[in-house]
């Protein structure tokens, strides 16, 4: 799995993260790392934020430390990719992160046609 440097870490540092969260694909990874975790390392609620960017596409923000590791997954949980930055970033970062990498909202089919579900509904205002 790739890891993205958004806090400019030290290159050492940064490699010594990444080599421990890197092999993380679901949430019960994600999960089974955060117990193993040292007192302190980890608010108690393990997830400080969860970002529905579509019906299909999430972001799970956990602090760690004085980082936060930002795991954009599946509605199914698994781990398409992270990053690390230096604060908690809010919804519209994350989107705009997405969206200037190339990534566009899956719309749902409901009953009414089909819309963007969740925060990224926002590109279609």
């Amino acid at each position: 799995m790739k890891v993205v440097n958004r806090a400019n870490l030290p290159v050492k540092v940064f490699e010594s993260i990444a080599d421990e969260i890197q092999h993380h694909r679901s949430l019960l990874d994600i999960l089974k790392w955060a117990r193993k975790q040292p007192a302190g390392t980890l608010i108690p609620e393990i997830l400080s934020d969860l970002i529905v960017q579509d019906e299909f596409n999430h972001d799970v923000v956990i602090p760690w430390k004085n980082l936060h590791f930002v795991y954009e997954t599946t509605c199914l949980g698994s781990v398409t990719a992270i990053a690390i930055w230096d604060h908690a970033p809010n919804a519209d970062e994350l989107l705009a992160v997405r969206v200037n990498e190339g990534w566009r909202p899956t719309p749902s089919k409901l009953k009414e046609g089909d819309r963007v579900i969740g925060h990224a509904a926002c590109l279609d205002r």
